[in-house]
């Protein structure tokens, strides 16, 4: 699909990168088509582009934001389940505190410290996942508010 689209008027031409412009504001995509129907015998062929490209758009955005969220899904067992084993193995660690200059000790300590780098990337991972979920499923709901705006104006 057309990534660019080419708006000719009376007084000039405007090239939009679609990528860069969308999702935008509802004033700047009412502006747009105000602008576009300066356009008179291209305007509705330009806008049907336009609305075509952001179904396509948000089609990925939805797409993006089930994949993160089934990744948000699986991992948070994992997560639960390395936290509790950090709780554990914390509570270990100080049962075992008077054996401090022991290999034993030292043993479990570096195992300690292998559960919490697990922990971290884990949790890591979850924040990752969740942050990516709301930010496509928020560009989809953008991008939507923007077909109905063109459709309203064609």
């Amino acid at each position: 699909m057309e990534r660019q689209i080419q708006i000719k008027y009376k007084k000039g031409q405007m090239t939009i990168n679609l990528e860069n412009f969308f999702p935008t504001s509802q004033r700047d995509c009412k502006k747009l088509v105000s602008i576009i129907n300066m356009d008179y015998d291209h305007n509705d062929e330009l806008i049907q582009s336009i609305i075509l490209w952001l179904i396509e758009e948000k089609d990925l955005c939805e797409h993006h934001a089930k994949e993160y969220a089934n990744k948000y899904v699986d991992i948070r067992p994992k997560v639960r389940e390395a936290e509790e084993k950090v709780k554990s193995m914390q509570g270990y660690i100080n049962t075992i505190a008077a054996w401090k200059r022991t290999p034993e000790y030292k043993e479990v300590k570096t195992k300690f410290k292998e559960i919490q780098n697990e922990y971290r990337y884990l949790k890591n991972s979850e924040s990752s996942y969740n942050s990516s979920f709301k930010k496509y499923h928020s560009r989809k709901e953008k991008v939507q508010k923007n077909i109905e705006i063109l459709h309203e104006r064609k």
